[in-house]
């Protein structure tokens, strides 16, 4: 992203937000669009990929993180703050601005 313009009200942020445990990771890719800015963006980013996290240990049982050895981790019965301690990044990568 080359810049970020802090006067805009309606837009979608798209985050790429970073899981670690361990040597283990993963990024999610989130969107939030609305009146959002600022570091009610990151807030936000954080929620949706704790949700993320929460609907795939629902649906698959767990949530797989990888090492560079492509060695699996499967994480399973986190709660939010759990969750929410393994985000070691979130990144606002682009903005698209609503059009009117």
């Amino acid at each position: 992203m080359k810049g970020y313009d802090p006067n805009h009200f309606f837009a979608t942020h798209i985050c790429e937000v970073k899981l670690m445990s361990w040597q283990f990771q993963r990024t999610l890719i989130v969107e939030l669009g609305g009146n959002c800015k600022g570091a009610d963006v990151i807030k936000s980013a954080i929620g949706l990929a704790v949700e993320k996290v929460q609907t795939e240990i629902d649906e698959r049982g767990e949530f797989v993180l990888k090492n560079q050895s492509d060695g699996l981790l499967g994480i399973q019965d986190q709660d939010e703050a759990e969750i929410e301690n393994m985000i070691v990044s979130v990144v606002l990568t682009k903005v698209v601005k609503e059009k009117k």
